[in-house]
């Protein structure tokens, strides 16, 4: 039961930081597209 807990903790982070990174990508990307039109 422990062992499963963790994969699921380990599981999470990594979807969290995947929506990070997928954040900072899609900001990156518009203030990217902001400064070329400015």
């Amino acid at each position: 039961m422990l062992k499963q807990q963790l994969v699921k903790v380990k599981q999470l982070k990594e979807y969290i930081d995947n929506e990070i990174n997928n954040v900072k990508f899609q900001t990156r990307k518009t203030m990217g597209m902001r400064k070329r039109i400015c």
